[in-house]
């Protein structure tokens, strides 16, 4: 009697109701994968080992996987380096979300304030507002700069790597194609 081949992957995934978590498991990594793609922020795990009745999961290298993994660590680097100065705040953003606002800091920094101040000391204004628009464009650029910088220096100590798909995604996208 041929034995039945062990579920080692398991997929992850809230329903409509945040409150009820669904499962399912499957016995290769491109079953697991296909059904995978068709729900929405699934979470893939792979069967490391099984000790003392337990079983021990690993977060499997799929994209909503490898978004939680990084996520978790940007988060925990912040809580560590800058737990006074963030607080306890336990809300957590996508890498997307993360690069959108590092763009936009950058843009503000480098374009909006510099405009600014350009305006409010090259144009004929009345003095108050020519104050103001300087003043206004050296915050803005002082705190937009100094908070991308930071966020910059946070991901780069992190060790985070670029996004890039794992072998085992490249060879099924490649092989569904």
């Amino acid at each position: 009697m041929r034995k039945q081949p062990k579920n080692i992957y398991r997929i992850s995934w809230l329903g409509v109701d945040p409150q009820h978590n669904y499962e399912k498991y499957f016995p290769d990594y491109k079953g697991a994968y296909e059904f995978a793609s068709n729900i929405q922020q699934p979470l893939m795990l792979k069967l490391e080992n099984e000790k003392k009745g337990g079983l021990k999961w690993v977060i499997a290298k799929n994209e909503a996987g490898q978004e939680l993994i990084n996520n978790t660590k940007i988060k925990r680097k912040i809580q560590q380096k800058y737990s006074k100065i963030v607080g306890n705040n336990s809300e957590v953003i996508t890498t997307v979300q993360y690069a959108k606002s590092q763009r936009n800091r950058l843009a503000n920094g480098l374009v909006v304030a510099p405009a600014l101040i350009y305006i409010g000391g090259k144009y004929a204004l009345p003095g108050v507002l020519r104050v103001v628009l300087v003043g206004i464009g050296v915050v803005l650029g002082y705190n937009n700069l100094s908070k991308y910088y930071i966020n910059y220096k946070l991901h780069k100590d992190s060790g985070i790597p670029e996004e890039v798909p794992s072998s085992e995604e490249k060879k099924i996208k490649n092989d569904t194609k």
